[in-house]
């Protein structure tokens, strides 16, 4: 698309952007140093090859664009160049094919000893820059801004809570309907002050006495019952739910004083 504009002008290139509202995607695949330790650099490259060639396609099938690959990560980008009114609902949309597709073909990467291939997704929707970034010998175009690291850190986010796609409170509100969603926490990520309420997004329809009794358990940890909501997450966590289960590791760690000046908010240790 952006060739295409760039031919139609007539013009070259050049640096700039402008502030626009996306949706932007990030996913890091789980373990992902204890897939690759065995691997020659040869089986590495075709391993890798084809996991970001299937999410690569997936995510272009869903309207959006590959920005850049980190190693195993990928990052995507909803929204731009093309407007897309429904950017967020197509990024999670995205991530849960992914998730699909990934459990589909797991024997075909033909890994030694047949590690699990999980992929964790962080997905943010606001304000960002788009456009060529970069200096005027090279630039590339790509997305920047406080939005694009917020979903950096939702992505790292599931490590804390087990959970493999989490969105923003933003790109909750602008889904709408079509897709399952349980609330998780309001968290404070690192180097950002403003807390962020982020939810899971479900590869299938939540039990709703599930939802009903997780939901009672996390408003006791939001007003500070710690006891109360430790005993409500027990059941959940027996019953082999591992949310509940990070839950209540993270009341036993938490200290008197870090009780004492709970404002509801759990402050995220890790980028």
């Amino acid at each position: 698309t952006i060739v295409d504009r760039l031919v139609e002008s007539a013009a070259p290139p050049k640096l700039g952007g402008e502030s626009r509202e996306l949706t932007v995607l990030f996913s890091d695949i789980q373990g992902f140093t204890q897939i690759s330790e065995p691997l020659s650099p040869s089986d590495l490259v075709r391993f890798l090859n084809q996991y970001l060639s299937v999410m690569t396609d997936i995510i272009e099938k869903h309207g959006g664009f590959v920005d850049k690959y980190i190693g195993d990560a990928v990052v995507g980008v909803f929204g731009a160049p093309v407007d897309d009114p429904d950017h967020a609902h197509h990024a999670v949309e995205a991530a849960i094919a992914c998730q699909r597709h990934l459990a589909e073909m797991q024997e075909s990467f033909g890994l030694p000893d047949s590690p699990v291939v999980a992929t964790r997704f962080g997905i943010n929707t606001g304000e960002m820059l788009v456009g060529n970034i970069g200096s005027s010998r090279r630039f590339n175009y790509t997305v920047m801004g406080d939005a694009v690291n917020l979903a950096a850190r939702l992505e790292s986010a599931n490590k804390t809570f087990g959970t493999s796609i989490l969105v923003s409170d933003s790109t909750y509100q602008y889904c709408g309907e079509g897709i399952n969603f349980l609330e998780i926490d309001t968290i404070r990520v690192v180097g950002r002050t403003t807390p962020v309420t982020i939810y899971e997004a479900l590869l299938q329809p939540n039990d709703t006495i599930f939802s009903r009794e997780f939901a009672q358990a996390l408003a006791d940890y939001r007003e500070g019952n710690f006891d109360q909501a430790k005993e409500k997450f027990r059941p959940l966590a027996d019953a082999g739910n591992s949310i509940a289960t990070r839950f209540i590791a993270i009341i036993v760690a938490m200290s008197d004083t870090e009780k004492s000046n709970w404002e509801g908010v759990t402050n995220m240790e890790n980028k």
